[in-house]
């Protein structure tokens, strides 16, 4: 248990000393809260549109777990077929091998 405890810590730990440090310039700094807001106008604002950060967190959470659903249809459709077809394997395994190659940065969307 205490094991556990003493690996759970640091990251609590960083993150609130990573807030403070950031809720101390911006108060002594006089940043203007709409170009960097302090952690305290964060959570006050988030409490304040909790609703809305609710209905959005849904649509959210719907969206990924329909992409998730497709992407594993996807992934089992194409396993199948190169499973059972020697001409799609030696069309697609080489493709498939390739985008291996390729990092993940250029996939996303601007």
């Amino acid at each position: 248990m205490r094991s556990a405890l003493r690996s759970l810590w640091p990251p609590p730990l960083v993150l609130a000393v990573v807030a403070g440090g950031r809720q101390f310039y911006v108060t002594v700094a006089g940043v203007d809260p709409t170009a960097l807001p302090s952690p305290a106008r964060v959570v006050e604002h988030g409490g304040l549109n909790r609703g809305d950060l609710w209905a959005q967190t849904l649509s959210t959470l719907q969206e990924t777990l329909l992409g998730f659903a497709l992407s594993i249809a996807a992934a089992w459709l194409v396993a199948v077929l190169l499973d059972f077809s020697a001409a799609a394997r030696r069309g697609l395994y080489p493709l498939l091998v390739a985008s291996q190659t390729i990092p993940p940065s250029p996939w996303r969307p601007c």
